[in-house]
């Protein structure tokens, strides 16, 4: 399930915040919230080459050096 994202939703996150509000509001335009069920997996390579950020929840972080909440 998708949600439209706002350009206000990018004024906090880096390194996007940088960007002037007009990119900002580009970017949100062709940008998505993606709400994913628990214990959903997701790669590096299926995620590249995508800001990927958490908005809210909890994520495990798998290494091969362990996991990190």
């Amino acid at each position: 399930m998708t949600h439209t994202l706002s350009a206000s939703t990018l004024d906090d996150l880096m390194p996007v915040h940088r960007l002037h509000r007009d990119q900002r509001a580009r970017l949100a335009a062709s940008g998505q919230i993606a709400v994913l069920p628990t214990g959903k997996k997701l790669t590096a390579t299926q995620e590249h080459p995508w800001i990927g950020y958490l908005l809210a929840g909890r994520v495990c972080l798998v290494t091969d050096g362990g996991k990190e909440i």
